[in-house]
């Protein structure tokens, strides 16, 4: 008898994780910008998240969805990169991000491709945490962007 009260007390704990959001990671886009890009800026994106693990397992995925019509379907429609989060320290497995992309190869900086025709590109970001055993934030995404050609 105790044992069935013990497993309905888990199944219960269990339940109310996994309404609450429990162990899942979750990022919230803070800042991002500029808006427009040139060949010369550079371009920030800050989040704030929670229920990382800062074991140094723990994953960014930024996806650079281009919006132009003469991009669908093509390999430059979609871009993904990942990167590593840092190890951190934190009680509450709760804090900021910031990355930052270059046009042009900078070291220290994450590179953002220029267009692949002439056009300006008109892009969204996506972005997702993913954290091991393979648990994935939902999805966050920008605003559009313009990255110019030129």
């Amino acid at each position: 008898m105790k044992l069935r009260y013990l497993l309905l007390a888990i199944l219960v704990t269990a339940i109310a994780c996994t309404k609450s959001g429990g162990g899942k990671p979750q990022i919230k886009l803070k800042s991002i910008g500029p808006d427009v890009i040139s060949r010369s800026d550079l371009f920030s994106i800050d989040l704030g998240f929670t229920n990382l693990t800062g074991n140094g397992n723990d994953t960014l995925i930024v996806i650079k969805h281009v919006l132009n019509l003469n991009q669908r379907g093509s390999v430059n429609e979609f871009q993904a990169d990942s990167f590593a989060i840092p190890n951190f320290t934190s009680s509450n497995n709760a804090g900021d991000l910031q990355l930052t992309f270059a046009r042009q190869l900078i070291n220290g900086y994450a590179y953002l491709a220029d267009p692949a025709t002439a056009q300006n590109d008109t892009a969204i970001f996506n972005f997702v945490a993913k954290v091991f055993p393979n648990i994935t934030s939902d999805t966050v995404k920008s605003g559009k962007i313009v990255i110019l050609s030129q």
